[in-house]
């Protein structure tokens, strides 16, 4: 649990001096070429964040019998910035990053200046499919590691919404910091991250070889939002019949 990791972050600075955040920047983001990547989002251009004032919840269950909310339900979207600073949260999570280096896939850098020399890029979610590799074959996370977080030890909680339908969604397990399950017969690996106004999700399917992030930052229906998107995103990559996600 977060505890856990909270302890385990502590070592890189009993063992060889130097903070956490410098240990995963120089052994992990540096290597695979995520150069915006960082646990201090005051150093990164950030999304703002936004939540909702006065919303009505009695209204929004009335709305949800319908296909669209109210403004009573919803209320007002109120930007919040960014609520965070500094390396808080750096042992559970705290990374802040962008859809570059999540997802592209770039070697040449578009604008090269003289004499520059820019290394190979490696986005995580390649990285995680690759098993620890970067893009020059560098092997930056242990493959053994990536399998201990990812092995199944216990049983995790399945939402009703999920649980309900079976033959789309298999029962999810949890192993040392991430979530397992199926999804129309793909095993799928992930893991969600949040702070108020901000939410995302990354994950993988190993077997298939694809991964897909999605980063939301709305703060009352990211997270409904981001679990609709992903299913449809992985209907149409396997040109699989949509499954109407949103009414469920």
């Amino acid at each position: 649990n977060n505890l856990a990791y909270l302890v385990a972050s502590t070592l890189p600075e009993h063992i060889y001096g130097i903070p956490f955040e410098k240990f995963v920047k120089e052994r992990i983001f540096d290597p695979l070429g995520m150069t915006e990547t960082t646990y201090y989002p005051a150093h990164t251009n950030r999304s703002d964040a936004f939540v909702r004032k006065g919303m009505n919840f009695e209204a929004c269950a009335e709305d949800s019998k319908g296909r669209s909310l109210s403004k009573k339900c919803l209320g007002e979207s109120v930007n919040i910035g960014f609520m965070r600073e500094g390396a808080m949260n750096a042992g559970p999570g705290g990374v802040v990053s962008s859809a570059r280096d999540m997802v592209r896939h770039r070697t040449k850098p578009l604008c090269r200046p003289l004499g520059a020399d820019f290394p190979p890029q490696a986005t995580w979610l390649k990285a995680l499919l690759m098993q620890g590799k970067s893009a020059s074959n560098e092997s930056v996370i242990p493959p053994e590691v990536l399998k201990a977080v990812a092995t199944p030890y216990s049983q995790a909680y399945d939402p009703p919404s999920f649980t309900h339908d079976a033959d789309l969604m298999g029962h999810s397990t949890y192993g040392a910091g991430q979530m397992m399950y199926s999804y129309r017969g793909y095993y799928v690996i992930e893991h969600g991250g949040a702070v108020p106004g901000q939410m995302s999700q990354v994950m993988r399917m190993p077997g298939a070889g694809v991964g897909i992030a999605i980063m939301v930052n709305d703060n009352e229906f990211g997270t409904d939002f981001y679990k609709v998107v992903q299913k449809r995103i992985v209907d149409h990559i396997f040109g699989l019949e949509p499954v109407d996600w949103a009414s469920k």
